[in-house]
């Protein structure tokens, strides 16, 4: 029997199922391909050239495992950091976590989970081991397609199912993937609460809890959930607004929207950078630049001049009405907000409470007091959206069309009118 040599053996790239030759590998250590970092086989080097492997030590370091997990989920560079057999890897384990809750002896009927996605062709690969995950786990499945966030969620609670997993791209940039998590309610999950379940189970490792898996169907949430805006879109001014987004849903929905109203959405063509010159150069009402799960917004004026996020708050409050009685309504206020604006919004009669900082505990603090707006130094407002308190840039938008259409000021004047005081 002919003995292997180095030349005849298998590698295999992390995150990859076919192996390569030994050539191909070389070949990849001398490109300094980012698979090679973890690889096992990085000391390998074979004919490379001193300097090379010099260069290669001094990047070494780079691939020192580091968690996934982060205080709103968990992701990173697609295929470097998130490879698929790491996502179906975590959502089996949020899987388990929503049929096996804390405390409880035995698994019951499958859970219900609902899987989304940012509609980047770059996801395609994880939802399909997302989900593989999640059946794995014995979840039933509802996949509804590119969504928002805030539209997931609203699925979660419309469907009155056990939890909602979006494979979307909350920082807006072109190769990073995160994965959000939400629990019944909906009610997001983050640090501090039951994402630290979860990021045990994926790196313990997971056994599978049924035999069967879980069945798939799929659903077109995006229909119910618009249709809880078209009593926003009437009665509005011919108002043209620029939007920066790498959420093609969100996008989308808006244009659905705006058809029924005199209303102009213009895609942003420049960089966000040059977005201020966009808006004078297309003379728009204002600009919003929203992340790419459509929770967060940066809004210009008309001036092009950023608004800081709680410079809007005062503004946004006027749209919301009485609580039944006459009661004011209260606000819910991220960690960090100015005590200008506490004492801006206390002048305008309304109530304010303190939410924290991250999304699971600005979701429990709006719930717990009923209030109908929140917000902070983030960008993320809070709106109640069929009783359920969501972060959604799509509504943000449309509250500032309905503000503008209020009045024939621009959007600086308005803000100036009711600006926080010095």
């Amino acid at each position: 029997m002919k003995k292997q040599t180095p030349q005849d053996a298998a590698y295999l790239c992390p995150g990859e199922t076919h192996p390569i030759s030994r050539a191909v590998h070389l070949g990849r250590l001398a490109a300094f391909y980012p698979g090679c970092r973890q690889c096992p086989h990085r000391y390998d080097t074979g004919t490379l050239s001193p300097t090379q492997v010099e260069q290669l030590a001094e990047t070494s370091p780079r691939g020192e495992p580091r968690s996934l997990f982060h205080d709103e989920g968990a992701g990173g560079v697609y295929l470097n950091d998130l490879a698929p057999a790491a996502a179906r890897d975590i959502a089996a384990a949020f899987g388990v976590a929503v049929r096996l809750p804390v405390g409880s002896q035995a698994p019951g009927p499958n859970p219900s989970v609902v899987l989304a996605d940012d509609g980047r062709p770059l996801t395609v690969e994880l939802v399909a081991a997302v989900g593989e995950g999640l059946r794995w786990s014995g979840c039933d499945v509802i996949d509804i397609g590119p969504a928002t966030a805030a539209c997931l969620a609203f699925a979660v609670h419309h469907l009155q199912t056990d939890g909602a997993l979006l494979v979307g791209n909350p920082s807006n940039e072109p190769r990073i993937v995160g994965l959000q998590f939400w629990a019944a309610g909906p009610r997001p999950l983050s640090t501090g609460g039951a994402l630290e379940p979860i990021a045990e189970l994926y790196r313990a490792g997971v056994d599978r809890p049924v035999r069967v898996e879980g069945q798939l169907r799929r659903f077109q949430a995006n229909v119910p959930y618009l249709a809880g805006f078209a009593e926003h879109y009437h009665a509005l001014r011919p108002l043209r607004v620029v939007v920066e987004s790498a959420s093609k849903p969100l996008i989308d929905y808006l244009k659905k929207l705006a058809t029924t109203v005199a209303c102009q959405v213009i895609p942003s063509r420049v960089a966000q950078s040059d977005l201020a010159e966009q808006v004078r150069a297309d003379a728009a009402h204002f600009a919003v630049c929203v992340d790419g799960d459509g929770e967060t917004c940066r809004v210009l004026d008309q001036t092009g001049r950023i608004v800081p996020p709680e410079r809007l708050l005062p503004a946004l409050s006027l749209l919301q009405p009485p609580m039944t009685g006459g009661s004011p309504q209260t606000v819910v206020l991220e960690e960090g907000t100015s005590p200008a604006v506490v004492r801006r919004l206390e002048q305008l009669g309304l109530g304010v409470v303190g939410g924290g900082v991250r999304r699971a505990d600005m979701a429990a603090a709006m719930q717990r007091v009923g209030a109908m707006l929140g917000g902070g130094v983030s960008g993320r407002f809070w709106h109640i959206e069929s009783g359920v308190p969501l972060p959604d840039g799509l509504m943000t938008i449309t509250q500032l069309l309905k503000l503008l259409s209020r009045t024939d000021e621009p959007l600086s004047t308005v803000l100036d009118r009711e600006a926080v005081p010095e």
